[in-house]
């Protein structure tokens, strides 16, 4: 029986093995992170996607990069937005619990305004009681109207990054001292 079981684990090892060899490592070791994700989004015409969703991850990269800069590790950061990888990349903590905001995206939910009224008391309880150092918009602001509201009376732009090619903007707010 157990050289059965060790036989199995061995196959399942090997198919994995395979799999990957044959899915994966051409971009394992050749590509950096960035290059990666430009070289996953191709376009339709078989382009690499260098201005589309490729070039997106490329401006959060360089703006969590930025952030890293400009803050202590003890700062928070909020993102309106679908990009919790911010987080990460920034090496920032969240200021609210809700690091991601998926569950009110039209992707989700039929009634993303219905979904916004259950989260945005406890985001901002959260954000006014401890606010975050930089608040990144991906979502407009006119979405949340209480963020906007927030954002206008006590955050200044400090970065406005129109990605060419996509519906995406981000704008990078600092809080006023």
């Amino acid at each position: 029986m157990r050289f059965v079981v060790r036989g199995a684990w061995v196959g399942i090892l090997m198919v994995t093995l395979f799999l990957f060899m044959k899915t994966d490592y051409k971009y394992f070791l050749s590509y950096s992170s960035v290059e990666q994700t430009v070289f996953q989004y191709k376009g339709l015409d078989g382009i690499l996607d260098y201005h589309g969703y490729g070039a997106f991850g490329v401006v959060q990269q360089e703006i969590a990069f930025y952030i890293q800069g400009q803050t202590q590790p003890t700062d928070t950061i909020y993102v309106w937005g679908v990009s919790p990888q911010l987080y990460y990349l920034a090496q920032r903590k969240a200021a609210t619990r809700y690091r991601n905001n998926f569950n009110i995206s039209s992707n989700v939910t039929d009634n993303p305004g219905k979904e916004l009224r259950a989260y945005a008391p406890v985001v901002m309880g959260e954000i006014k009681t401890s606010p975050p150092a930089y608040i990144v918009q991906i979502f407009p602001l006119g979405m949340f109207p209480e963020l906007q509201e927030f954002v206008r009376d006590h955050y200044r732009i400090e970065m406005n990054v129109d990605i060419s090619g996509t519906p995406f903007k981000i704008c990078l707010y600092r809080r006023r001292l």
